[in-house]
């Protein structure tokens, strides 16, 4: 599966959510437990990692997260 890195744009937009939400991994932290989980021996699902990531209550909506991940 290839997967293109995030822009320097998305990087910020993340890095700032992380930083804003209490409950979530700092950058560091995430980036961290991300590549141990793309290195994992089997797939690690996103609905089992975003929320560790991000933290209690996510993002505010379907438009919050697109903003961040632009999907």
């Amino acid at each position: 599966m290839q997967v293109e890195a995030l822009s320097e744009a998305e990087l910020k937009a993340l890095e700032a959510h992380l930083s804003a939400t209490e409950s979530a991994m700092s950058p560091a932290e995430a980036r961290g437990y991300l590549t141990a989980a793309a290195s994992a021996p089997t797939f690690v699902r996103p609905v089992d990692w975003l929320p560790i990531v991000v933290g209690e209550g996510g993002f505010s909506d379907l438009k919050d997260a697109n903003r961040i991940f632009a999907w």
